[in-house]
């Protein structure tokens, strides 16, 4: 069985650099250089931001990539670019799950258009900028279509920045929860988690079934 390789597509150059807007000179030239190419193992799924998907050169090369069958074409969810967002946004650089629910499916609609205009068909991969997703919006993705989301990141802790809280995360691909987004659960959404491992030996002091956990959260 083939897999999916997901590759978000943004300018991080201008992320660096006070969260400027998307420099899309940079990123279809990037695109055009370094086309994805298929594996045996799984094909490329290219997930662009709003300002990508709306800059009418990247769109070109992006219906190119997806006219030839062998990659496609999600959408990658910046919540301070992504309309409509506020000054605010931007600023705090804000995570998805930090947006009313009104704000967020308005922005979903917003990218989710921008990339079905670019290529010419919906997306159906999401996934969220700074890993910041909440099980909040599994509705919204299933409202707009969309069945595959790679936003969980197991192993992953930023709630004390007010991000996502992934430690406890499956390792291998299961069905969205409506209330957890680290439980398997009934939504038609399929998450595919990001790859992820412990770069360093566990204290002896944990338990095998306490350190993933204790290891991966601030001490």
């Amino acid at each position: 069985m083939r897999g999916k390789i997901v590759l978000p597509v943004w300018d991080p150059l201008a992320h660096r650099e006070a969260r400027k807007p998307t420099n899309d000179e940079r990123v279809h030239l990037g695109l055009s250089v370094a086309p994805p190419q298929p594996t045996p193992s799984g094909r490329p799924t290219y997930v662009v931001t709003y300002p990508v998907a709306r800059d009418a050169e990247s769109a070109a090369v992006l219906r190119r990539i997806a006219a030839r069958g062998d990659a496609e074409i999600g959408s990658h969810h910046h919540a301070w670019e992504t309309p409509p967002c506020e000054p605010d946004d931007v600023d705090r650089h804000a995570y998805a799950l930090s947006l009313p629910s009104s704000q967020f499916e308005a922005q979903l609609s917003s990218l989710t258009s921008a990339v079905a205009d670019a290529v010419g068909s919906r997306p159906v991969s999401y996934r969220s900028g700074r890993f910041g997703f909440s099980a909040a919006h599994v509705s919204a993705l299933e409202a707009e279509g969309y069945r595959v989301d790679s936003s969980v990141t197991p192993l992953f802790y930023e709630a004390h920045k007010g991000g996502p809280d992934f430690v406890d995360a499956p390792l291998t691909p299961y069905y969205l929860s409506y209330d957890s987004a680290t439980r398997p659960g009934t939504s038609a959404v399929l998450e595919l988690p990001v790859s992820a491992a412990l770069n360093r030996r566990v204290p002896k002091c944990f338990s095998p079934a306490d350190a993933p956990r204790t290891a991966s959260r601030p001490l």
